[in-house]
């Protein structure tokens, strides 16, 4: 209760009530009582219900001196809850029995139990049960006790306190006494049950000292698991090893103990035991050791240890030595076997005996153990009294070998090895080790595996016996080999060789070195030297052991041919591929003639063949070896068998490698689906098939399946074989690859040295499995940049192979091929090609030089030559693999076949030579600096240009024709911004006018543009600047007619129509100003194709020349661009690392590489005689556009059509902007973005998928979709490709799957190439501008990465946007509008963000503007030249959002500059989001009045509530079509949600008052009834009355009516019908509405859209009624305002779709004051009119014939008096969730109820002849309230009336009826009437007081409405 006395409660007395659900009473809610009073009566109410009515006569005080300690109690909060409800709230005795081990903590939670309870029993005692004795004197204090505190109590008023017998038998009377019923009784320590099979004399019997009473409650706490004298909980172990920490800690002192990893590790041995937590803890506490200390103590000496502990107060007399010892002394009267193999268990791990495990002891010399394991039933019978106890617990585990098994606690295990085996017993050792081994099976045998690691714990144990010393193992050198051969499968490699060694030198002493026994375990050892890496060891014990086989055996034994396998595979593994072959050849050849050609051994040779003939690149023949081998072991063995599956996994790989991998993927299905069949989905075999699969997975490109798939099989190998297990190890180094090609190069990291470190550790540093992992490693650190210790990793694997496998060998030379290319990005070009030859000798010998690897490192080595010069030995190279072509030949094919080898290589990362990898930079920059930085040469740089001689005098022109042409265009410009790089952009144009035209002039204008860049650029910024100055200077004044053109004039024509002063031009000619353009060199007549001197002549009129050089210019896609790049440059920004200016400057660089200093030079000259120069760019991608919007699921089969509509966000997590992808290429790709988007479009048209476009800059553009990969071609001048490239980046970036799916990824990609000049390589390719000199091809790869970024919570500033998406997925680094600040958030066309939240009107509510979904609600928070910022809320539970939420805050200084903000102005602006008896109820029905009229009520006047309230339905916007909605964009709260159903359920739950001015009536129903009243309504006038109703297409009539008539039900059926909501109502035109959804008719305004529009204003109305945030609110005001006074709106201005609608108020008459206080506490608004009709109304029946009008019996709602009708149903939902029912007593809401009874609802009893008598009226009575005595009392007088008129419910036969309760019968299909009673009406009806500007404070009440979804036809009538 103490909680409770803090809270502020509204009223005083909740403070009580609040605690009544807790405590689980019930009382009534009295308000005015007091809060002192309430809570006298809660406490009563909870002693009555916890201690019964008479608790007084039998409480007892808790006796805490007979209770031990809990001192060290912690958690078991589970175990307190279950007892809790076993022991409270029964009606019969309820027991509870704790057993379980000792020391487990069974007395701390009953001691826990009877503290936290004690409050629920009148007495608790403790009783001491270890012993009967103890158990009497525990009655004996007992009786003390009750005798203290009842002193009356007569059964123990006369005993004799000496007689211990009478003083039990007294104490149980008083038990039994019959309302003494809520005690507690505490058995403790009950571990000496007296039960069958016990023999102890001592044993007690509990059930003797048990009261005989069906009632209190009883704990027993017992290590006996057998007492069954109740509900039994077994108590185990602490599971969370923080309870373990925390007893430590509370036991020692040691409060810093939690975060101690010692602790930690100290808690983990002692394993949850409280006992040895708390025993270890108090030692802790006494000495000064540390936690590490303890622990080394407690291993190596647990018994002196704990001998020397202290004893524990919460224990007595027992400690971790000796409680056990109890346990055993009992055990052992019992059953001395199991003593016995308590004993023997010590020599096994404390985990899983099971009975066939200690079978082969049946064999030793010992009675007990053959009695023991002579079968099932001794064995259980002996392991049961073990369970009994607690020493043992059975597991729960379910294993598919073998019987269950049995564990022990570690402490017990311990107690077991210290104590029971006290001296070491060498005979027992033995024993269990040979039980052991005996069971270690072959690999044959059936789930040999799962057998395998249920025993390895146990011969883990056995083998530190061994390896100690501790055994002699002289005679079972058997069972080491067995040890050896299970350690070798479970990876534990130096276990095995231990047991091997041992094994073979122990059978070398017995049987000598040639025995077949001795040369079984020495092939087993080099099989295990192999696996270790140990090749030659190996080798040499393999060549020993055929050698004995043959001399023993013979040649062609079978154990020999096995042997003779088993070379085969070690030679395979050296590299010695002839060898194997021939120990293949040789094991098949005598496996054929000894076992015949179709016998499993032999077809195990075939498939090893296979499998070597794969390595040695002989794919075909090793595919027949695998077919063979399989057809063989389908026949054999059948199709499933594991053997049989093996075979289809390797020919899954041999597919992989062919690169078959559609058929690779179905091998590894079919395997993996028999492995998990035939052995399980956990087998190592099953693991194999998986992590192969995630390898498929990789090269595909499916890398979240792969990832899938390696994390499944890690898990799996983890499970199976343990974390350090080379299998394990190596999915480890599988991963790290994956990690690795995803870009998350951490992350590989951390696997690679995982792997690397585990490697190390089970194999060795050398071993060639280790050094696998360390050439990754040098990989990944090549890719990270950390070139130094990527060459030291290359060295160390490099020399280790050397060393393992040869210089020879493959993997020998795969580390030198990465050395090659490692040496290539250090520059170190002599020492990568040294390795590159080496590789390509080495590849050339091992494999030959048509295998697929030989072709790549000659692709390596050719581009080598090639980076260095060397055309000839690149030439000859390539030509060596293309033997049948001369030289020449093989130069014209080269490129190409280095592409497509780069295309199709899955084996190795090709990384060209001389890439260039973009650097990652941080910070913002300006787009002005976007453009390719570099030195430009000065303009008179005579080498630069050539064959200028012949426009000598056009310069000039040329040059003044663009400065005005852009100072026209560019005026609204501010050029200032981008003075910088306007010689950049200037360039550009340049050549892309060069490129792109045909005539001279565009040679011409390129010319002049590109040499004169800087100075165009600097006269254009004067200019301008010149006529703002001039412009400002006269106020604005027009510029002068005379002004010459050269002195700043800018025309406003688009044409110079005077011919710009052609004597200014000529002037402005002469030689003086032109001379310095003389002496211009020619371009060399090599150059290329050249193109017509237009002015060669000079016979050109200046006239003509200038129309002309106009012309061209204005119609040229160089010039739309440049204008574009202009402006683009000054309205965006540059965000983050700026990737598109980096992949710009990027390819600048690319296609400026190779060159010698003299193609340098040509390469940048510009001549007028040749177009610009075109070079063509190959792209490679990962990207798969197809399975990306697939996974979006968008609603439509035609992809193509969706991917322009794809939403993008681009820019970073500050700074974003949302666009469709068409309008964000549109927008910044404005010259070529819709073609390039409408090139996608078609690249995803069925059935094709590869296309060619030209784009308008005349760049050739083509694709091709392959599966995971797309390929892009490109010719065109190097700007053009530029901007394609740039398109190309960015779509493929936002167009994926990101790699990461957090809430924040910033996505970007990094393309590296290398080119290839023409003069090398002629390339195959096809231009748009034949005249153009090629110059090379580059080829270029692009790796994508995600960057998971944390921009803190979404509530933070800027970040709401992210609660529109499920994963926001952002293309980082490219260009967004700039902003007016620096506010952060989302910026998006306002038709995307009504779309993103599911809205469809920009709605203003309290002068602010609201988008509002169902959900989600944006409102505007700032406007600042002109863009709008908004803020985003939602309610995460998918719920409905109010227009009123209290989390729309906006500031005061914010407010001011939004307050002439209107819905118009949306479209303007730009929007940023991150700032931060029976009734029948004809309301709706088709049978209703419809012809309503306005109500003609006066607006409220100064001081109303609704005074300032003005409801506005806003401005419809359309979302349009530019964008589709995908997963990524459905945030899990809205994902699957019907926004228009889920408006119609929530309004359904509301009220609204529907008011007739004219007849002076009221109803009150449901809002959805409201609604279809009003949409029907709306229908009508629009039909019938509306000036314009010719344009209506819609009969009201033809809106069917569904279910039964009336009510909630009826009228969302009839709201939700698809024909209803599809009716056509007009013809729309460009500004009607667009469609609500896709299956309204889009050519037509259909009902759907009429009644979302009344449903939105209904919304509103609603959302002002409850909107009580501030005392300025609305509904605050509404509520305080005097019950006479109605205010509303009206109904027509709803109807007829107002745009503002403004309130209405009313005075109501005296009836009408006993139901507004009702209505406002429901929140139910009002709505006015005249003419509604009967809306609720009497269906009359036999017993209405000669109703009663006195009484009001089943008539119309009478006229004039204010009254209102709601239906019973409707009154039964406002009690049902805002109040309560007490038989005839109902409270309504807060403070409103009504006494009722069942005469209310029976006929009129009156005759014909006199008059009624029947009283009809009850009163609605409201509390006193607090605020204002005055007015309660007026409001007292003035209580509701209720009038209740149904279809007689009973027999009417009879003049009374006996009353009855309202609760037992059917009355909600009725209706009733609220107004004044009758006798308050024949008195003068009190005055409301007059309304005042400070509404009177009236209790709180407002109003809501619901729907009766359950109303029946059956007619009644209200009157009053």
């Amino acid at each position: 209760m103490s909680w409770a006395l803090h809270r502020h409660t509204k009223e005083p007395e909740d403070q009580a009530y609040s605690l009544v659900g807790m405590f689980d009473v019930s009382m009534p809610i009295i308000y005015g009582e007091g809060k002192e009073k309430a809570l006298k009566r809660l406490r009563e109410e909870i002693d009555r219900s916890y201690k019964g009515v008479d608790f007084n006569r039998f409480s007892v005080g808790l006796n805490l001196s007979t209770i031990p300690e809990a001192a060290h109690f912690v958690a078991r909060e589970k175990e307190l809850v279950e007892m809790h409800q076993l022991l409270h709230g029964q009606s019969t005795r309820s027991t509870v029995v704790l057993h379980g081990l000792g020391g487990m903590g069974k007395t701390q939670l009953a001691i826990a139990y009877a503290q936290r309870h004690k409050e629920k029993y009148t007495a608790i005692f403790w009783v001491n049960a270890s012993d009967e004795d103890s158990l009497k004197l525990s009655f004996l204090d007992i009786a003390r006790q009750i005798a203290r505190d009842q002193p009356e109590a007569t059964a123990l008023a006369s005993i004799d306190m000496e007689n211990l017998d009478d003083v039990v038998s007294a104490v149980k009377t008083w038990l039994n006494v019959s309302k003494n019923a809520h005690w507690l009784l505490i058995y403790d320590n009950y571990d000496n049950p007296r039960l069958p099979g016990n023999k102890d004399k001592s044993a007690l019997d509990l059930r003797r000292f048990l009261p005989e009473s069906d009632y209190g409650s009883i704990i027993i706490t017992t290590r006996s698991s057998k007492v069954v004298l109740g509900r039994r909980m077994q108590l185990k172990k602490l599971v969370d090893i923080k309870n373990g920490l925390e007893i430590l800690s509370n036991a020692s002192g040691r409060h810093e103990i939690a975060d101690d990893p010692a602790a930690i590790e100290l808690a983990k041995e002692l394993d949850g035991l409280p006992l040895a937590l708390a025993t270890a803890g108090v030692y802790l506490e006494q000495v000064t050791i540390t936690c590490s200390e303890y622990l080394q103590l407690y291993k190596a000496s647990w018994l002196k240890l704990q001998t020397n502990s202290p004893q524990l107060a919460s224990y007595k007399d027992r400690t971790l030595y000796t409680t056990w010892k109890l346990s055993l002394d009992q055990i052992e009267r019992q059953n001395t076997l199991s003593v016995k193999l308590l004993t023997l268990w010590a020599y096994f791990d404390r985990q899983d005996v099971w009975f066939e495990l200690l079978q082969h002891g049946a064999s030793a010399n010992y009675d007990w153990m053959r009695l023991l394991t002579e079968d099932r039933l001794s064995f259980n019978a002996a392991i049961r009294v073990l369970c009994n106890y607690g020493l043992v617990d059975a597991d729960s585990s379910l294993y598919e070998v073998g019987s269950g098994g049995y564990s022990m606690h570690s402490c017990v295990h311990s107690w077991t090895v210290s104590v029971l085996n006290k001296d070491w017993d060498q005979s027992l050792a033995r024993l269990a080790l040979t039980c052991a081994a005996s069971k270690v099976p072959d690999n044959n045998a059936d789930k040999w595996w799962l057998l395998q690691q249920r025993l390895v714990s146990h011969t883990m144990k056995h083998q530190y016996f061994v390896v100690d010393g501790k055994l002699d193992t002289v005679g079972i050198e058997w069972a080491l080999h067995n040890m050896g051969d299970l350690f070798k499968d479970q990876g534990k490699l130096a276990e095995a060789e231990a047991m091997y060694t041992r094994a073979l030198q122990g059978k070398e002493e017995a049987l000598g070195p040639k025995h077949t026994s001795t040369l079984d375990t020495v092939n087993n050892l080099a099989g295990l030297y192999k696996d270790q890496g140990k090749l030659a060891e190996a080798e040499a014990m393999y060549m020993r052991a055929l050698q004995g086989y043959e001399e023993a055996l013979g040649p062609k034994h079978t154990s020999t041919l096995q042997t003779v396998n088993n070379l085969g595979l070690l030679y395979t593994d050296q590299g010695k591929l002839a060898e194997a072959e021939a120990m293949y050849t040789r094991a098949l050849q005598g496996r054929e003639e000894a076992l015949g050609p179709k016998h499993t051994l032999t077809l195990q040779t075939v498939n090893n063949l296979g499998i070597l003939y794969k390595d040695q690149g002989k794919l075909a023949e090793a595919e027949a070896m695998y077919m063979r081998a399989l057809q063989g072991k389908e026949e054999a063995l059948g199709p499933k068998h594991t053997s049989t599956l093996d075979t289809v996994n390797n020919l899954g790989i041999l597919y992989k490698d062919q690169g078959r991998l559609a058929e690779a993927e179905a091998m590894y299905t079919r395997a993996l689906q028999g492995y998990e069949e035939a052995l399980g989905p956990k087998h190592t075999s099953t693991l194999n098939t998986v992590n192969n699969l995630a390898g498929l997975y990789a090269d595909q490109g499916k890398l979240a399946e792969a990832e899938a798939m390696y994390t499944r099989a890690l898990q799996g190998r983890e499970e199976a074989l343990g974390p350090k297990h080379t299998l394990t190890l190596q999915t480890v180094n599988n991963l790290g690859i994956l990690y690795a090609d995803q870009g998350k190069l951490a992350e590989a990291e951390a696997m690679y040295t995982r792997a690397l470190q585990g490697k190390e550790e089970a194999l060795g540093r050398k071993h060639t499995s280790t050094l696998d992992t360390v050439n990754n490693l040098g990989l990944l650190y090549k890719d990270q940049g950390k070139l130094a210790e990527a060459e030291a990793m290359y060295t160390r694997a490099l020399q280790g192979r050397e060393e393992a496998l040869g210089p020879k060998h493959t993997s020998t030379l795969n580390t030198v091929n990465n050395l090659g290319l490692l040496y290539a990005d250090q520059g170190k070009l002599a020492e990568a090609e040294s390795m590159y030859i080496r590789a390509l000798q080495g590849y050339e010998e091992a494999l030959g030089r048509k295998h697929p690897t030989t072709v790549h490192i000659t692709d390596k080595l050719l581009l080598l030559y090639a980076a260095k010069g060397k055309l000839t030995e690149a030439a000859s190279t390539y030509h060596q693999t293309k033997p049948d072509e001369s030289i020449e030949e093989s130069a014209g094919t080269m490129d190409r076949s280095i592409f497509d080898a780069r295309a199709q290589s899955n084996t190795t990362r090709i990384t060209p030579l001389s890439s260039l990898p973009i650097a990652e930079m941080s910070g913002s920059s300006s787009y002005k600096h976007a453009m390719l930085d570099r030195t430009e040469q000065d303009e008179q740089c005579e080498e630069a240009y050539s064959d200028a001689g012949s426009i000598a005098g056009y310069e000039d022109m040329y040059a003044d024709i663009l400065q005005n042409e852009l100072l026209q265009d560019l005026k609204s410009v501010d050029l200032a911004e981008v003075e910088e790089s306007f010689p950049q952009l200037l360039e550009e144009f340049a050549i892309r006018i060069g490129h792109q035209g045909g005539t001279g002039d565009h040679q011409n204008m390129m010319y002049t543009a590109h040499k004169y860049r800087r100075r165009i650029a600097r006269e254009i910024c004067q200019r301008q600047q010149e006529t703002q100055e001039r412009n400002a200077s006269t106020d604005g004044s027009a510029q002068s007619e005379d002004t010459p053109a050269s002195e700043g004039n800018v025309k406003d024509l688009g044409y110079y129509s005077d011919m710009m002063n052609v004597d200014e031009w000529k002037r402005k000619n002469d030689p003086a100003y032109s001379g310095d353009l003389q002496n211009l060199q020619s371009l060399k007549r090599d150059d290329g194709p050249e193109l017509p001197d237009t002015h060669a002549a000079n016979d050109t009129s200046l006239e003509e020349a200038l129309k002309s050089g106009h012309e061209a210019l204005r119609n040229s896609e160089a010039y739309s661009w440049l204008v574009s790049a202009v402006e683009r440059a000054v309205k965006t920004t540059w965000v983050r690392a700026a990737c598109m200016r980096n992949h710009r400057q990027w390819l600048m660089a690319l296609l400026d590489t190779n060159k010698s200093h003299g193609q340098a030079m040509e390469g940048r000259k510009v001549s007028r005689r040749r177009r610009p120069a075109l070079y063509t760019v190959k792209f490679e991608l990962a990207w798969n556009l197809v399975s990306f919007l697939r996974e979006q699921a968008y609603e439509g089969d035609h992809l193509h059509e969706f991917v322009g509509r794809v939403i993008t966000l681009s820019g970073d997590h500050h700074c974003t902007l949302a666009l469709s992808c068409k309008e964000y290429l549109e927008q910044m790709w404005p010259s070529t973005g819709t073609e390039f988007i409408q090139f996608l479009e078609q690249l995803l048209e069925p059935p094709a998928q590869s296309r060619t476009c030209i784009l308008p800059d005349k760049t050739r553009l083509s694709a091709r979709l392959n599966g995971e990969s797309a390929y892009f071609e490109m010719t065109g001048s190097k700007y053009g490709l530029a901007e394609a490239t740039e398109q190309l980046l960015w779509v493929s970036t936002a167009l994926r799957t990101p790699l990461h799916t957090s809430d924040v990824s910033l996505n970007f990609a990094e393309p590296s190439g290398r080119l290839f000049l023409t003069s090398i390589i002629q390339p195959d390719v096809e231009t748009s501008v034949p005249s153009a000199q090629h110059v090379g091809t580059a080829y270029c790869t692009v790796r994508f990465k995600s960057e998971v970024t944390d921009p803190g919570s979404k509530s933070a500033t800027g970040n709401c946007w992210h609660y529109l998406f499920r994963h926001c997925a952002i293309t980082s680094g490219y260009p967004v509008p700039s902003r007016p600040s620096s506010r952060p958030g989302m910026e998006a066309p306002l038709g995307l963000l009504m779309g993103l939240v599911s809205a469809k009107r920009v709605t203003p509510v309290y002068g602010n503007l609201l988008v509002k979904g169902f959900s989600t609600l944006l409102f505007s928070t700032c406007y600042e030249e002109g863009c709008i910022f908004w803020h985003l809320v939602c309610n995460d539970d998918g719920s409905r959002i109010s227009f009123t939420d209290n989390r729309i805050v906006v500031s005061a200084a914010t407010g001011r500059k939004m307050i002439h903000l209107q819905p118009d102005d949306v479209d303007r602006s730009r929007h940023i989001v991150g700032w931060a008896a029976t009734l029948q109820n004809n309301t709706g029905a088709t049978n209703a009045r419809y012809d309503i009229r306005w109500s003609g009520l006066d607006e409220p006047s100064p001081g109303f509530a609704l005074e300032k309230v003005q409801i506005s339905a806003g401005k419809f916007v359309s979302a349009g079509g530019t964008f589709a909605r995908g997963k990524r964009e459905k945030p899990v709260r809205i994902e699957d949600q019907d926004d228009y159903q889920e408006r119609l359920k929530a309004i359904g739950h509301k009220f609204v008052v529907l008011h007739d001015v004219e007849t002076r009536k009221a109803w009150l129903v449901d809002g959805l009834s409201a609604l279809l009243h009003l949409t029907r309504a709306s229908l009508t006038y629009d039909h019938y009355q509306d000036d314009y109703k010719t344009t209506s297409l819609l009969d009201p009539r033809a809106l069917l009516a569904k279910g039964d008539h009336g009510g909630r039900k009826a009228a969302f059926q009839t709201l939700t019908d698809s024909n209803n909501i599809n009716l056509r109502l007009h013809r729309k035109t460009s500004a009607i509405h667009g469609t609500r959804t896709a299956e309204l008719d889009s050519n037509f305004y259909c009902l759907g859209e009429a009644v979302e529009y009344i449903m939105h204003v209904l919304e509103l109305i609603i959302d002002h009624q409850t909107d009580e945030r501030v005392e300025s609110s609305a509904g605050y005001r509404i509520k305080r305002l005097p019950w006479r006074q109605l205010e509303g709106f009206d109904l027509m201005d709803i109807v007829i779709k107002l745009n503002i609608i403004h309130p209405r108020v009313a005075m109501l008459r005296t009836d009408g004051q006993g139901w507004v206080g009702l209505t406002r506490a429901v929140y139910a608004p009002t709505l006015f009119g005249k003419g509604l009709g009967e809306l609720l109304e009497p269906v009359p029946g036999p017993e209405h014939r000669n109703s009663c009008t006195r009484c009001h019996w089943n008539v119309n709602v009478p006229e004039q008096r204010d009254l209102l009708a709601v239906s019973m149903s409707e009154l039964e939902r406002i009690v049902e969730r805002r109040g309560t029912k007490y038989d005839t007593y109902w409270r309504l809401v807060n403070d409103f109820h009504l006494d009722i009874s069942l005469r209310v609802f029976s006929p009129c009893s009156r005759s014909s002849l006199r008059a009624c008598h029947q009283q009809r009226i009850q009163s609605l009575h409201q509390n006193k309230s607090p605020h204002d005595e005055g007015d309660m009392k007026r409001q007292k007088k003035a209580s509701g009336l209720l009038a209740r008129l149904s279809k007689m419910l009973f027999s009417h036969k009879k003049a009374t009826l006996p009353e009855r309760s309202i609760a037992s019968a059917d009355v909600s299909s009725g209706g009733v009437l609220l107004g004044m009673t009758i006798n308050l009406l024949q008195k003068k009806a009190p005055e409301a007081s007059r309304t005042k500007k400070t509404a009177l404070s009236n209790k709180d009440i407002s109003s809501s409405m619901s729907f009766n979804g359950n109303s029946q036809t059956v007619r009644t009538v209200a009157t009053a």
